[in-house]
């Protein structure tokens, strides 16, 4: 007996007839009668007692649902929980913090993943990345203005986060300032910006970024001053080997 033939079982004790239990379940009436039919030769008794006034349930169908209402209920609910299996994301996800800011990020983050995905554990690996450290060393000592750059051929954290910023100002700088000049024609474009105020905002926050990155990057060039002639000539070219020393050999003469 499967969970159809329980959910047709349960309309008609419901509805009290075959009519209204199969408008209900979308079905004909026909197929309705026959799958109750097949129910009772399954259990081989009676399970309804049929007359004038509808469909009564006789001793055995009263016992039998009784016994399928907790088994329906137990299907339901782990139909839900496979459900659930393939819609919810489940596993375990490892995530790194540094230590100093754990108190005041993690434990609400904590909170919020769990909250949103209670399938998935959640483990904090507390560890400051080589990398983290290189960036927060080169923004500290660019605030305090001692930003050392000792090989003009390798970019500091600082300086590749500005290029990085840039290069993605630019990207932006060209999209609105099109949808600007096209909002008609380039509709589409401007739509990727909402509204034409948007756009224009947007074009203005990035040549405001120009001009941060031009004032920023003159600022620690200068912090920097043997950085300049790199800057201007375009530094010495990576990889290159020094040119091998020429010795003059001196000539005797045989007298």
């Amino acid at each position: 007996m499967d969970l159809r033939k329980i959910q047709y079982f349960f309309a008609v004790i419901e509805h009290g007839n075959l009519s209204s239990a199969a408008q209900s379940l979308r079905v004909s009436q026909p197929t309705l009668s026959r799958q109750i039919q097949a129910i009772e030769d399954q259990f081989q008794a009676p399970l309804f007692i049929r007359g004038g006034r509808g469909m009564m349930l006789t001793e055995a169908g009263k016992q039998l649902h009784e016994g399928l209402q907790s088994i329906e209920r137990q299907l339901r609910l782990l139909k839900t929980d496979v459900a659930a299996v393939s819609l919810e994301p489940a596993g375990e996800v490892a995530f790194g913090i540094p230590p100093s800011p754990r108190g005041l990020i993690a434990v609400p983050l904590v909170k919020a993943f769990n909250a949103t995905y209670p399938r998935i554990v959640l483990r904090l690996i507390e560890e400051t990345s080589g990398q983290l450290r290189d960036l927060v060393a080169n923004v500290r000592d660019a605030l305090r203005l001692k930003l050392a750059h000792d090989d003009p051929t390798q970019y500091n954290a600082v300086q590749r986060i500005l290029y990085i910023g840039v290069l993605c100002a630019g990207v932006l700088v060209v999209l609105s300032g099109l949808a600007i000049w096209k909002p008609v024609q380039l509709s589409e474009l401007l739509t990727l910006f909402y509204d034409f105020q948007t756009a224009r905002l947007v074009h203005f926050l990035c040549m405001a970024a120009f001009v941060g990155f031009v004032v920023v990057h003159v600022t620690l060039a200068l912090l920097v001053p043997h950085t300049l002639v790199a800057m201007v000539t375009g530094g010495p070219e990576v990889g290159a080997k020094p040119a091998p020393k020429v010795e003059a050999a001196t000539a005797t003469t045989a007298q």
